[in-house]
């Protein structure tokens, strides 16, 4: 009992700090601007700050069980950031950084393993959270 009460106090004492980055990355993308410091924010904005919340309150309150959210995130965001995106940078090296010699098409092979494990392996494991590959 004692670690669910510890659990609560940290969902309710860190939800905010993860939810204000959230909101400020949304918001420009549904057209708002973030309100001023001591300026009333608009209508629109209030709307869509209190619809997010009641999104992730409905989401928790549907889900028994978050690991689902946990695999599901994983699978979309885990492995690409592992492998893909290094793959990625790795081939839009620049020029002079690219070099015509051995070392330069060996980066560019491993750029593109790592790409191709990414992606197979994001794959997998949506395939896994869904229930496709049991």
């Amino acid at each position: 009992m004692i670690s669910w009460i510890c659990m609560a106090f940290t969902m309710i004492v860190t939800f905010p700090l993860q939810f204000k980055i959230a909101r400020d990355a949304v918001t420009p993308a549904m057209g708002f601007s973030l309100p001023a410091e001591g300026v009333s924010p608009c209508w629109g904005w209030k709307r869509m700050v209190v619809l997010m919340v009641g999104t992730t309150a409905a989401v928790g309150a549907v889900l028994s069980d978050i690991s689902e959210v946990l695999a599901f995130r994983g699978a979309l965001l885990g492995c690409p950031i592992s492998f893909t995106l290094p793959g990625l940078m790795l081939l839009s090296l620049p020029a002079e950084a690219r070099r015509t010699d051995d070392r330069a098409s060996c980066r560019r092979v491993v750029a593109k393993v790592l790409i191709a494990f990414g992606v197979c392996s994001s794959l997998l494991g949506l395939s896994v959270c869904f229930g496709v590959a049991d």
